[in-house]
């Protein structure tokens, strides 16, 4: 998750969207990142997202994070982000929905980007990478990967 988040390269003023949050750990890392800017995670499981703020009060205290209980195809918002991540959500390598990729882009405001993290043994790594970037591309999406380490694979992409 630090990996992840150290590859965002959060500035103070970013607006972000992180897609699959869990528990919340990487919202706690990026808060620490901002000043005026602010993070709206979401996730579809109850439990996470009840966890996820409990670890990051003090965040939705001051403003910073925000947290829905929400499927990524039914979010709404008329904000757009200007980085939007999800680490080790499938939905983006098994099969991206088209929906959900279209809405991606409503999101994304025109000069941000999409960041998709996803951890894999080893010699699987570039093979996922690549499959993502394979998944993304019919959906208009720009996208490359790129190695963290041995086994963490980064996908960036804008919309075409």
């Amino acid at each position: 998750m630090r990996r992840a988040v150290q590859a965002l390269s959060i500035r103070p003023a970013d607006r972000v969207l992180e897609v699959g949050c869990g528990n919340g750990w990487a919202v706690s890392l990026i808060c620490d990142k901002l000043q005026s800017g602010r993070i709206l995670a979401i996730d579809r499981s109850t439990p996470m997202i009840a966890l996820a703020k409990q670890r990051n009060e003090k965040h939705i205290v001051s403003g910073r994070a925000r947290f829905r209980t929400v499927d990524l195809i039914a979010l709404t918002s008329a904000e757009t982000f200007d980085k939007i991540f999800a680490v080790n959500v499938n939905t983006f390598w098994r099969r991206p929905v088209p929906r959900e990729l279209a809405l991606l882009k409503k999101l994304l405001h025109p000069k941000g980007s999409l960041y998709l993290f996803f951890e894999s043994p080893a010699p699987r790594a570039d093979d996922l990478g690549a499959r993502v970037v394979k998944a993304l591309e019919p959906s208009g999406w720009l996208a490359e990967s790129t190695h963290l380490d041995g086994k963490v694979m980064m996908v960036t992409a804008r919309p075409a």
